[in-house]
């Protein structure tokens, strides 16, 4: 039976920096070198939080990190996708939008469940199931800061090609 091996960052990261370097050596002279850098941010910047292999890192009931492996930082595994995004839009101090579109199946006997975001009246009581918001918040803004950097030097780029 093959022995099942896990994904490697640095041969990942390798990876990139080559095909990166070959297509600065052949489109190099289309754009200047502070957009290259820019797309270089934002290249790296989305394999972070969307494709290095990372694990979960969701803090459980048990107060320990999830420990299934994912694709990203901002990626769950199957159990806490949800959880991760919700607390994600949460550090941004948003409402997930996808809320509205969750249809949650309850008994008739079921009271009625609280808004989403309203809380419980015993929160105090409880701890809180993650602490994650404020380091997934931080990989969400420098995504977003890099994705517009890059789209701001493509569009620059193709401005300076057609003068």
């Amino acid at each position: 039976m093959a022995r099942k091996t896990k994904p490697s960052k640095f041969g990942e990261l390798i990876a990139l920096i080559i095909i990166g370097a070959v297509v600065h050596v052949i489109y190099g002279h289309l754009l200047p070198t502070v957009s290259w850098a820019l797309i270089a941010l934002a290249v790296f910047m989305l394999w972070i939080s969307f494709f290095m292999p990372t694990y979960c890192d969701y803090r459980t009931q048990r107060n320990r990190p999830c420990r299934w492996r994912v694709r990203g930082k901002l990626r769950g595994c199957g159990i806490h996708a949800r959880d991760k995004r919700d607390a994600l839009w949460r550090a941004c101090r948003l409402k997930n939008p996808g809320t509205l579109f969750r249809v949650m199946w309850a008994s008739p006997d079921d009271p009625p469940p609280a808004r989403p975001g309203a809380g419980t009246p015993n929160t105090s009581l409880q701890p809180a199931a993650t602490q994650q918001g404020a380091r997934d918040a931080a990989v969400f803004y420098c995504t977003l800061v890099s994705t517009v950097a890059g789209v701001i030097s493509a569009i620059v780029g193709v401005l300076a090609l057609t003068n």
